[in-house]
């Protein structure tokens, strides 16, 4: 793994919300405030040597007690919780997961409502885009940028490059284009160059669920 293609997980210096790319037009706010009622915030604990550590992460409802998110947020921790807000929602279990690819899905207390997997929505270069997610363990932040490459490949994963703002806490939040379809899952930013963020194809993460046989339910 090279220096200027080490993945860093977690941002800790920044601004709570994403600069706005200024050749990208606004997301409608009905369409933000939809996207939001599906997006957790993760707390997950793991302790070393009598020490307590604490990760902050974001989450989406794929279905009623279903939450897809990053496997490095929730992978071998000793306990993960869900959050509207400050309020807590749900204990969570880990009940699959794709290491390779940085992804899990949890199981939570059931509540109505899930962004739905579509078809597959072709993504292209300067394309605009938003995402949501919980910045330094903070609710609900949208960051705005364009696509600054579609299909790109660093240490192996298949990702997306983005022109994006992205924070410790942003990982595992839903990446939208303007039109509403869920393109990509945060996973963070190159560590040597910060202001390129980058995401998971959301292919990858229906292969997930498909491959370890997850039933959605409507």
């Amino acid at each position: 793994m090279t220096t200027s293609f080490r993945l860093f997980h977690f941002c800790w210096l920044g601004l709570l919300f994403g600069l706005v790319n200024a050749h990208a037009s606004a997301p409608n706010r009905a369409l933000v405030a939809e996207v939001d009622r599906t997006v957790y915030c993760i707390i997950s604990t793991w302790t070393d040597d009598g020490e307590t550590r604490v990760f902050h992460g974001t989450g989406v409802q794929l279905a009623p007690g279903l939450v897809a998110t990053v496997a490095h947020q929730v992978d071998g921790m000793d306990s993960i919780e869900v959050y509207r807000g400050d309020y807590r929602i749900s204990e969570a279990d880990l009940i699959a997961i794709d290491r390779t690819n940085d992804l899990a899905v949890l199981r939570i207390a059931e509540r109505p409502g899930g962004l739905p997997l579509e078809s597959d929505t072709p993504i292209t270069q300067g394309q605009a885009i938003f995402q949501i997610g919980c910045p330094f363990g903070l609710f609900h932040a949208v960051s705005q940028g364009i696509v600054q490459k579609p299909q790109t490949r660093v240490d192996g994963r298949q990702l997306i490059a983005m022109d994006m703002t992205i924070h410790t806490g942003d990982s595992g939040g839903p990446v939208f284009d303007m039109q509403g379809h869920w393109v990509g899952v945060i996973r963070g930013f190159l560590t040597d160059t910060p202001h390129i963020s980058i995401a998971m194809p959301i292919e990858l993460l229906k292969a997930l669920i498909r491959d370890t046989g997850i039933a959605i339910s409507p």
